[in-house]
């Protein structure tokens, strides 16, 4: 399985284009899926992901900020190493801010969970992102 490794106390991105759905629901959550898995391991240990996006119409200025948004911290599993975790969140289409038809710019990493972070790399092997439709 290929991965990427993110590293517990320094952002590594992997990054995407997108075009939203002509018939985006902008009243819809977009929903990240993460599959990974811890390389060290400890007990209550977590892991947060940063979600960034950055999105212009046709006609608009390519040249914009990224905004963000953060998985929160996610427990993973309470087996050990290398054992698979999943975990989920939605994020409000309105809050991201897409209409559709957009261009995106998605960038995703590892930040600092707020406690406990787990030590060592965490090793992403797929990220999912589904997009609302009406």
């Amino acid at each position: 399985i290929k991965r990427v490794l993110y590293y517990a106390t320094t952002e590594v991105f992997q990054q995407v284009q997108i075009v939203a759905p002509s018939d985006l629901n902008t009243s819809g959550n977009v929903q990240v899926e993460v599959y990974g898995y811890p390389t060290a391991w400890t007990t209550n240990s977590r892991v947060q992901f940063k979600f960034y996006h950055a999105v212009a119409g046709a006609g608009t200025t390519w040249d914009r900020a990224y905004g963000a948004v953060t998985s929160g911290d996610k427990t993973i599993n309470a087996v050990g190493q290398d054992v698979i975790d999943r975990f989920v969140w939605t994020s409000p289409v309105s809050t991201l801010a897409w209409q559709a038809n957009d261009l995106g710019r998605l960038k995703f990493s590892r930040v600092a969970s707020a406690a406990s972070n787990a030590p060592g790399d965490y090793g992403v092997t797929a990220i999912k992102i589904s997009i609302p439709r009406a």
